[in-house]
């Protein structure tokens, strides 16, 4: 009887290569991951500036009833197919302090706010035309922004090393 060697020849370079191009994909991952992480910090920080300003004017600030006298629509074409102008809304406020007529652009607008129609402002005792609007929530925006965004890059460099770990338990 004749016996028959039979060598089994590995060719590694395909593995190799499925290896490194999931290593760097991985990698891609984790570097994405980590900028949406240190983007989700500089929002979380602007909200917390925003805050912070805010608590402060509104520890000095006074509160007063301003009137809508105009609503200024700035309007830019677009070239999506849905959307056909993308507006800039501007309101005009006009409000009395101490007798002195005060007139100001406030750059929030809401759906409810028409001409005419009286809205709360907050102004600073010392500048009268330091004024906010008392329904500011931009702080908030930045801060829940932030958030999210800190968890999704969480996630993704976790999810990766985890992977990593699953992959190459002892490295």
């Amino acid at each position: 009887m004749r016996k028959e060697t039979i060598t089994i020849v590995e060719n590694n370079t395909n593995s190799e290569l499925f290896i490194s191009i999931k290593e760097k994909i991985s990698r891609i991952f984790t570097i994405v991951g980590k900028i949406f992480f240190v983007v989700g910090i500089i929002l979380i920080g602007l909200g917390i500036y925003f805050f912070v300003d805010n608590t402060n004017f509104d520890k000095t600030s006074k509160t007063i009833e301003a009137t809508i006298t105009a609503i200024y629509v700035r309007s830019a074409p677009t070239y999506d197919r849905d959307v056909s102008v993308n507006q800039d809304i501007t309101i005009l406020i006009e409000y009395k302090i101490d007798g002195n007529q005060y007139e100001r652009l406030l750059s929030y607008y809401d759906t409810s706010m028409y001409v005419g129609k009286t809205i709360p402002i907050k102004y600073n005792p010392d500048n009268h035309n330091d004024i906010r609007y008392s329904l500011d929530i931009t702080q908030y925006i930045f801060i829940s922004i932030g958030v999210l965004i800190v968890i999704m890059g969480m996630a993704v460099v976790i999810s990766i090393k985890r992977k990593q770990i699953k992959t190459n338990p002892y490295e």
